[in-house]
């Protein structure tokens, strides 16, 4: 057990902490929180060794005392200089002293970041106290509630205080002139977005654990304080066409209104959703504008795009959701222009259901997730089965994705189960998560506005229960190790390997059950199946169990009888065997030397022709006998023939 007497740097209170050798310092942060009764998460505690050289710091240390008058030390300070205590560090591994001392062991620090605001044309600096991760709409909150403020967030503009790539201090704002400050506020300045995270803006200075700490000469934020008296303005009619529908309307806002506001404004009319909505202005490069009535304008109320539109509508030219309608400058209203291009994005996933043969295109959007996907699909009209009763697979073979134009997926489409399918929609292939966001699985084509899309790639396999499968056969060439008896299996792909089994021995008349043999697939991980002019094959087939063939039956190989016999990439009934071998039949302990012998009728395995099985045991025992001079014949005449 270890007791960590603390010290916290806030408001000085001592308190001590007992806890296990074995845990950690993430541990000893849970439990100062409850003990010291905090309302600071434990990621925001920084922990440091309250030990100088070989000294600890006592209890009755006059700064030790100072802490209840929330003023920091230098001994104090030095130690915070320190290496905080690294989370996962074992609490064993630190050397205390006794728990009777007087010593102190922890020092306790609050993180903060202290941000320092300039309120423009006011002269007020306000400091906050706000962490990276919170948000600048956070930041206007907390500055509209201080005491030295008199304005709501929403009457509030924050910019980056930075003149060119240097921050400003307390000093600059004393030297710089009005002029300069309005440009720094201004078009020339950088305005903070309200949804943006403060980290993303890498203000100066360190993380600061007590108020005296923080760098006070950084000014971080400049506030311009707008009035509601200043946003009283004039109306604007804007004439805006939906991209790849043709609908041209008219909307009238305030000019003051921001490109947001006018978003919310068309979703008010006709339902689109806020977020799916990309405005561009309609502004030629030369500074023309389209108009209805020219040839652009003609093409675009027809629903199409033509290629002199097509450059108007990229990332850069897209217009920013903070921006006042009165700086884009439109034409009067009087005007035949089109002000607005209206997009609505969609991102059209199309999805092939195996062993249904179905393709359905869902519109849905990169920030929902493979859960969203699966609801949508559920809802389709093609489709018969809850989101809970399947399994998403990213369509890609060999990180190339798929197209309608695939074979593979042209058999999909008839409802067969390709051995390149099954591959993907296994363990071979990428299960999407649930709740894994659509976009952490880059899809391709881009974002579409007009309906069709990048129709021809497949983004994703869709698998549903086998009982509502369409079936489909697969041809299992067999071999009984030990006797070289051969036999072509037809099964669906949905049995099981026990019904393999129940197959082989029925076909084969054994008169053991089928749960006795053991069966070993040839083809493993990325091998390739067994071929019938292999060496190791033609030994087999004349009754000898070469190394070669030892070697494939081992675990990995094992056919497991509850194991689906999908899920081992046999060949479609309609695709010749050819020279392949699929499984090894191992037969039981007890009855191989029954079997130990050629068939009556000796098969070309290439040929595939029809096996005469044999029916008893004392029947395979004569066969021995009399063809037992044959084989080492046979053997020498096979091998030599694969030697030439």
């Amino acid at each position: 057990m270890k007791s960590f007497t603390c010290a916290a740097i806030q408001d000085g209170a001592v308190f001590r902490v007992t806890l296990e050798d074995g845990q950690q310092v993430f541990d000893l942060k849970d439990a100062i929180k409850e003990k010291w009764g905090c309302a600071y998460p434990p990621h925001e505690l920084s922990l440091y060794l309250a030990k100088q050289d070989t000294s600890w710091i006592k209890a009755t240390n006059p700064e030790v005392m100072m802490l209840w008058s929330g003023k920091v030390g230098a001994q104090v300070k030095a130690l915070l200089e320190n290496k905080a205590m690294h989370p996962r560090m074992k609490l064993g591994t630190f050397d205390l002293p006794s728990n009777d001392s007087n010593d102190i062991h922890v020092l306790v620090a609050v993180r903060k970041r202290l941000l320092t605001c300039a309120v423009v044309g006011v002269g007020t600096i306000i400091h906050i106290d706000m962490r990276d991760h919170k948000t600048v709409l956070d930041l206007q909150k907390a500055i509209s509630e201080s005491p030295n403020f008199a304005f709501r967030a929403a009457c509030m503009d924050l910019y980056v205080a930075k003149k060119g790539s240097k921050w400003l201090t307390i000093n600059d704002l004393k030297e710089v002139k009005s002029s300069g400050m309005a440009t720094l506020t201004t078009l020339g300045g950088q305005l903070m977005k309200p949804r943006t995270a403060l980290g993303t803006y890498n203000f100066p200075g360190e993380v600061a654990y007590y108020e005296e700490d923080g760098d006070v000469d950084d000014v971080h934020v400049l506030v311009v304080s707008v009035p509601p008296a200043r946003e009283v303005a004039s109306s604007v009619t804007i004439s805006c066409v939906a991209i790849g529908v043709g609908t041209l309307f008219t909307l009238k806002v305030r000019d003051s209104v921001s490109v947001l506001g006018l978003k919310n404004a068309i979703h008010t009319r006709y339902q689109f959703p806020v977020y799916d909505l990309d405005l561009y202005l309609a502004q030629r490069s030369d500074g023309t504008w389209i108009k209805e009535d020219d040839p652009d304008g003609m093409v675009l109320k027809s629903g199409h795009l033509s290629g002199a539109i097509k450059p108007l509508m990229t990332p850069a030219t897209m217009m920013d959701d903070a921006t006042q309608v009165r700086a884009l400058n439109l034409p009067d209203d009087d005007s035949n222009d089109i002000h607005v291009l209206v997009a609505v994005r969609k991102r059209l996933l199309t999805c092939a259901v195996v062993g249904v043969g179905t393709i359905i295109h869902i519109d849905m959007r990169d920030h929902k997730t493979v859960l969203d996907l699966q609801k949508a699909i559920s809802e389709s009209p093609n489709f018969a089965f809850r989101a809970a009763c399947m399994d998403l697979y990213v369509a890609k073979k060999d990180n190339t994705w798929l197209t309608i134009h695939d074979a593979d997926v042209k058999l999909v489409k008839t409802g067969k189960i390709p051995s390149g399918i099954k591959a993907i929609t296994t363990a071979g292939g990428q299960l999407m998560a649930p709740h894994s966001p659509l976009h952490s699985f880059n899809f391709p084509g881009e974002v579409v506005y007009v309906a069709g899309g990048d129709i021809d790639a497949i983004h994703l396999l869709v698998t549903v229960p086998k009982s509502h499968q369409k079936a489909s056969n697969v041809a299992i060439s067999c071999v009984v190790v030990g006797s070289g008896v051969s036999v072509a299996i037809m099964k669906d792909e949905r049995d099981t390997v026990l019904d393999l089994k129940k197959a082989i021995t029925e076909r084969m008349e054994f008169p053991f059950p089928a749960f006795q043999l053991t069966l070993y697939v040839t083809k493993t991980n990325d091998s390739d199946w067994l071929q019938w002019s292999d060496r190791d094959a033609i030994e087999l087939t004349c009754g000898e169990i070469p190394r070669g063939i030892k070697q494939l039956m081992s675990d990995v190989a094992k056919m497991d009888s509850e194991s689906i016999l999908s899920a081992f990439h046999f060949v479609d009934d309609e695709v010749p065997i050819g020279d392949d071998i699929h499984v090894l039949v191992d037969l039981p302990a007890h009855t191989k030397a029954h079997y130990a012998s050629f068939e009556v009728e000796l098969e070309n395995p290439v040929m595939g022709r029809s096996v005469t099985s044999i029916s008893s045991p004392s029947t395979w025992c004569w066969v021995s006998r009399v063809l037992s001079p044959l084989r080492t014949l046979l053997r020498t005449l096979l091998l030599s023939k694969k030697d030439d």
